[in-house]
């Protein structure tokens, strides 16, 4: 039975992940390369994985991302690195040796430490940051992240502050964005919200702030694309790959209906790939 029911959840799933090997995944980002988009690559690693293991296929990612043809940028997941050092050096150490830039997840509140103790450790340059609207320490990281220069990517955040969990996300998001507003090095707004996608862009073109637009690969991003393209914003596609991304994919899709809907009539059809239409050159290289 479970060797039936995985192909389902697999498809069901693809909506949300390129599969589960970097051949999937690249296959996925040369084809967002051809329709004009720049993308960012990470791995999901299962949690019960050794850190060693994770970090040989990081370390696989890279090796082939070596050429910067698909202008991709890799983006990594501390705790799957046992927060173990050795292995944060060794992946960014490669990662900057191909001049591949770095972008860190955001995960639990708790673990914020723990990422923000890595970029200590092995500097700043080239590197990046995902900072979540729905948590008290958000404006003060966002900050932080300033003034380190790092490139912040500004998400919702899946998991909320357990002492702050009536923060509003919208307005979280808005802070933060704000916060980093005439001072961050770039900005990353990855919403799926075509609303507060504009505000953010027109915020931080105001400011003279440089910025792009960062969207997970196959959720639905027309209505937000197009925001980016009225904005003159270019666009970049976070692929996630691995073992671990049939689970997460279920689970979003379960908590959103709508989801499963679209899941489930693209499934019919067959007519769905996860990618926006090819982009409209907006002037502005995304690095």
């Amino acid at each position: 039975m479970k060797g039936l029911v995985r192909p389902l959840l697999k498809a069901a799933a693809r909506s949300y992940a390129a599969g589960e090997t970097i051949d999937e995944a690249l296959a996925v980002a040369r084809m967002a390369h051809a329709r004009g988009y720049a993308t960012t690559l990470c791995y999901w690693h299962d949690q019960a994985a050794p850190a060693e293991q994770v970090a040989a296929e990081y370390l696989r990612l890279i090796d082939r991302l070596d050429g910067g043809r698909l202008s991709a940028h890799l983006s990594v997941k501390i705790p799957g690195l046992g927060n173990r050092a050795d292995l944060v050096q060794r992946v960014i150490a490669a990662a900057r040796d191909r001049n591949i830039p770095v972008d860190l997840d955001s995960h639990a509140p708790e673990q914020a430490d723990d990422v923000i103790a890595a970029i200590e450790a092995v500097g700043s340059d080239d590197l990046g940051i995902a900072i979540p609207g729905r948590w008290r320490k958000s404006v003060d990281m966002a900050r932080w992240a300033a003034g380190k220069g790092l490139r912040v990517r500004i998400v919702k955040g899946e998991w909320p502050d357990p002492g702050a969990p009536d923060i509003d996300p919208g307005a979280g998001y808005r802070a933060v964005m704000e916060a980093l507003a005439g001072h961050s090095r770039e900005v990353s707004v990855a919403t799926h919200n075509p609303l507060l996608a504009r505000d953010c862009f027109a915020r931080l073109a105001a400011t003279g702030t440089p910025h792009v637009q960062e969207l997970l690969y196959g959720y639905p991003m027309d209505a937000a694309v197009a925001e980016a393209r009225q904005a003159g914003v270019a666009t970049r596609i976070y692929i996630a790959y691995g073992h671990a991304w049939v689970p997460y994919a279920i689970k979003r899709v379960l908590k959103q209906p709508k989801v499963a809907w679209w899941l489930a009539r693209d499934l019919a059809s067959g007519r769905r790939d996860g990618l926006p239409a090819p982009a409209l050159s907006t002037g502005k290289a995304v690095s």
